[in-house]
């Protein structure tokens, strides 16, 4: 249907995680926020959500969501879980390297 954003005063986790997998932005607002959206939108006035800054804005007011920075990224550029995770196997595969050495025991195969 061509949705990119969905505003609401909470979200299940599940539906939460699923947005950014389908590349939507879930923005969780107060109550109070919502209703002025609505109002604006009854009206037909325009409002922005900007992902950059994590706001949504109209009629005068604008309004502040929390967004991760890595939930930021992918969605501006596009990015799936797969994605993200490539931009960081340097820092995966350091990580890995290091608890090798610490704990080999860990990383030995024993008989099965």
């Amino acid at each position: 249907m061509g949705y990119r954003v969905v505003i609401a005063e909470s979200f299940g986790d599940i539906f939460h995680s699923n947005c950014f997998k389908n590349a939507v932005l879930p923005v969780a607002l107060p109550a109070d926020a919502i209703d002025v959206l609505l109002e604006a939108a009854a009206a037909h006035d325009p409002f922005a959500v900007d992902a950059t800054s994590s706001t949504v804005s109209a009629a005068g007011h604008t309004f502040h969501f929390e967004l991760p920075e890595f939930r930021r990224t992918a969605l501006l550029e596009g990015l799936d879980d797969l994605d993200v995770v490539l931009r960081i196997d340097v820092e995966i595969s350091a990580f890995e390297d290091e608890d090798r050495s610490r704990r080999p025991w860990v990383h030995t195969l024993g008989p099965r």
